[in-house]
């Protein structure tokens, strides 16, 4: 007896069957999504920790290693990849499809935050970045100007063109490639500071202290109040070389600070 021989017999359960399998495909036709690109959940964690005068090996040993075997004992990694370069080290934790994002930072964090005590002291605090989809950018803009520099298109870029760009629906994270912010580079004379017995770590201290934001306050009164504004920040290579000097007297004789051994 074969089993087809029982539909043939009873044609009513037959029919029933069939009516039954009909219903069901077209309720799954109604529920089933179908799409070109299926919603998936791809989080990528970016782990950066600056050392800054820190070779790569140095980065390697004591910065990379420590944090990369703590992020290790999270869950739902899928790999890990790691750079460890002058100056920085850069760990990429790729997560398992559809994990929680949110869960996988303050996963990761609390792993980071456990081996902090390990870094060197002078590293800066590691900082984490998420991304979700793709990493590659979806698009690509370029911007120049005749009338610009480079820094003044930066800056432009940073106050105006990336918050318009951030209220789009849909941008999560947006990069700037080749920037150059406003800066004012110094080079040193080693001689003349070695014959002052000044190090390095010593003019960098003495030009962050001439150059700071610091508030005064207010000045209450019994009708008026004053809120007090100081301009303590440099806007030019003289407003600090006069300040450089007063801070560097009390350590070698008061020589101009411009021809003892900063070139600006």
């Amino acid at each position: 007896m074969k089993f087809t021989d029982t539909f043939i017999r009873r044609p009513v359960l037959a029919i029933s069957l069939s009516l039954l399998i009909v219903l069901l495909g077209l309720q799954a036709l109604g529920k089933m999504q179908v799409r070109e690109y299926p919603t998936m959940t791809n989080t990528v964690v970016t782990v950066s920790t600056s050392y800054y005068g820190a070779n790569a090996d140095l980065i390697q040993g004591f910065i990379t290693q420590p944090i990369e075997q703590a992020i290790a004992q999270a869950d739902n990694i899928d790999f890990i990849t790691s750079q460890s370069f002058m100056g920085n080290s850069s760990i990429s934790v790729y997560m398992k499809l559809n994990t929680d994002p949110n869960g996988a930072v303050a996963d990761i964090l609390a792993k980071v935050n456990s081996v902090r005590s390990q870094l060197p002291s002078e590293a800066e605090d590691p900082t984490i970045d998420m991304s979700t989809g793709s990493t590659t950018s979806v698009i690509y803009i370029s911007f120049s100007s005749e009338q610009l520099n480079s820094s003044q298109i930066t800056d432009y870029l940073e106050r105006v063109i990336k918050p318009q760009l951030f209220s789009i629906n849909g941008v999560a994270k947006v990069n700037l490639y080749g920037g150059t912010q406003f800066a004012l580079r110094i080079w040193i004379d080693p001689e003349r500071m070695a014959g002052f017995n000044l190090t390095t770590q010593d003019v960098v201290q003495i030009l962050q202290a001439n150059n700071i934001q610091s508030a005064t306050g207010q000045a209450n009164s019994y009708y008026t109040l004053f809120n007090g504004n100081t301009e303590t920040q440099v806007k030019s290579s003289a407003e600090l070389e006069k300040g450089s000097e007063m801070c560097i007297r009390d350590r070698i004789q008061p020589l101009p600070l411009k021809n003892q051994f900063l070139k600006w």
